[in-house]
């Protein structure tokens, strides 16, 4: 794997744990209904991961076209 392909992952990745911390903190301010609420946009986050997953080569197309340009 091209080191440019790991680290556009791991950016992605990073910048989905800082947006998971950021919520995790606004749910601890917003008590129990809050943190309920973080559980939920964490499965979401974890299907969004899922589908980059599945549709990994399409990525790697995508960001192929956008260094070409």
């Amino acid at each position: 794997m091209d080191i440019r392909y790991k680290a556009y992952i791991l950016a992605e990745a990073e910048a989905v744990h800082r947006q998971e911390m950021a919520r995790m903190a606004q749910a601890v301010a917003a008590g129990m209904g809050g943190l309920k609420e973080f559980i939920n946009n964490l499965e979401l986050d974890r299907s969004r991961a899922d589908i980059i997953k599945d549709n990994w080569d399409a990525i790697r197309r995508d960001a192929s076209k956008k260094r070409k340009r």
